[in-house]
């Protein structure tokens, strides 16, 4: 492991995922997280077994977003020889608002479409909204005091020489000196502006649901029909 970043949702961490890749580093986001991994993260979230990171990220160079941020101390004992971003936004009630519009989507799906199908990954997500205090959407207050620990244990847990706080507007230029790579040719990424992809990402899981439930209709419907013919 090369790269930690530590930060928060909602501070950047798509973005940044994508960038470590232009990079040319192997970068697990959320989504590599809990598709390789979610029987380690379900182990650690309800039984307290805690994974081998070592054995877990062997062939990862650096890991970006939950459930790996929220672990931040474990990870960073594991691999002591990496650099840590803190990845942040303008100031606390930015981050605040743009969080409290992402839990009012993640929580609902959470429940309705992780609940049934997978719970490990329901248990999982649950665990990750409850790091941060509170399900509740206008728990504000909750949130912001959680997001200021966070960020103060990450910067008092990393040695200075290892340490950038990272604000994605900043661009390429504080990250590549930090990394000691070339500031690369093309734009920084800004990518899931607004929760867009997760937005996305949830439409067209609806539209598959309602296609399935449309579908088991039909079949009832015929059935019936050919019971009372």
């Amino acid at each position: 492991m090369k790269v930690i970043c530590a930060g928060v949702p909602k501070t950047g961490t798509t973005s940044m995922a994508q960038a470590l890749r232009i990079l040319g580093y192997k970068t697990y986001d959320f989504p590599e997280q809990t598709s390789f991994f979610i029987d380690e993260w379900d182990d650690l979230f309800t039984r307290g077994k805690m994974p081998d990171f070592q054995a877990m990220f062997k062939d990862v160079d650096a890991v970006t977003d939950t459930p790996a941020s929220f672990v931040f101390e474990e990870l960073f004992e594991s691999f002591p020889d990496a650099k840590v971003i803190l990845l942040v936004r303008d100031n606390e009630r930015v981050w605040a608002k743009s969080y409290s519009e992402h839990l009012k989507l993640v929580y609902w799906w959470t429940t309705i479409y992780f609940r049934l199908p997978n719970r490990k990954m329901w248990r999982v997500m649950t665990s990750l909204i409850d790091f941060l205090g509170s399900p509740n959407p206008s728990s504000s207050f909750v949130h912001i005091k959680q997001y200021k620990w966070y960020n103060q244990r990450v910067q008092q847990l990393t040695p200075k020489d290892k340490l950038l706080v990272f604000n994605v507007k900043q661009g390429w230029k504080p990250l590549c000196e930090f990394l000691g790579r070339k500031v690369p040719d093309e734009q920084f990424p800004r990518v899931n502006v607004g929760g867009q992809d997760l937005k996305n990402h949830l439409n067209n899981t609806l539209k598959k649901i309602l296609v399935i439930i449309a579908f088991f209709v039909l079949v009832v419907a015929i059935f019936v029909f050919f019971i009372k013919a």
